[in-house]
């Protein structure tokens, strides 16, 4: 795939989507659910509206902090819109096989979503809601998503939170990196922290993988390939848009496959 072809599925957010489609896959498996194609898609396209929603309502601000991404975002604005909107109708058609309490966290998401360019403003607080957000979505939707969801037992729910909260933090502890580079003057001691930060963040999802039950270490793929990615870290919107968040990606369909082997 050319680096064009590459920058488009991120910049559009169509990774991110993929990102969090695959995980509610993953994580349906790992939770002893039969797939579901329904849920999968919401996340996906939930996913790509709400970023969009924010890229294009907030460039100005992002001209400096993502400057590669802002500039596809402003070329191809009306395509962005087009698919934005596309994405919404997909989200509602793909609810009506909610329950309440998925629709909860629906709410709850898109709530947070709106509230994203105001939100990451505030110092310190916005790795932490973007991650509870991110679990709602691919956690809660295969947990409690569905109308006639079974039940989840709390300790196999610990575990896939723990797996795949770690993962996600890491990434969204690492996005942060360049940025903080290019809005202030550089601080290469505090980024080496930053970062080794974000590298034992991904290591403890690892850990939390090989000490689970047999069912959900499969995960530990996804903590596994941030893991990877930030060792080999390199500076750079590219990398963090392509490599860091591409990982998440081939993690969770490792983590697909291996949990379809684990099922047999």
């Amino acid at each position: 795939m050319t680096r064009a072809a590459l920058d488009g599925l991120a910049y559009s957010s169509i990774l991110a989507g993929l990102v969090a489609g695959a995980l509610v896959v993953s994580v349906t498996l790992a939770l002893g659910h039969p797939i579901d194609a329904g849920l999968a898609l919401l996340a996906l396209a939930g996913t790509v509206a709400v970023y969009n929603v924010d890229r294009l309502r907030d460039r100005e601000r992002d001209r400096a902090l993502a400057p590669a991404r802002t500039a596809f975002v402003e070329r191809h604005a009306p395509a962005l819109r087009a698919l934005t909107g596309v994405a919404l109708l997909v989200c509602v058609a793909c609810s009506t096989r909610l329950g309440g309490h998925g629709f909860g966290i629906c709410a709850a998401v898109l709530g947070l979503g709106l509230a994203h360019r105001r939100l990451k403003r505030l110092r310190g607080i916005k790795t932490a809601y973007l991650a509870c957000s991110w679990l709602l979505v691919t956690v809660g939707l295969p947990a409690l998503g569905r109308a006639q969801s079974p039940a989840v037992g709390a300790e196999a729910l610990f575990w896939v939170v723990a797996i795949i909260g770690s993962a996600v933090t890491a990434n969204l502890m690492a996005s942060n990196l360049d940025r903080s580079r290019l809005a202030s003057p550089p601080d290469p001691g505090a980024r080496r922290r930053k970062l080794a930060i974000s590298i034992a963040t991904a290591g403890l999802g690892m850990a939390f993988a090989l000490v689970g039950p047999e069912s959900v270490r499969p995960l530990g793929a996804v903590a596994a390939a941030q893991f990877i990615a930030l060792v080999r870290y390199r500076e750079g919107e590219a990398y963090l848009a392509r490599v860091v968040d591409g990982s998440l990606f081939a993690g969770a369909v490792t983590a697909i496959a291996l949990l379809i082997h684990l099922r047999g």
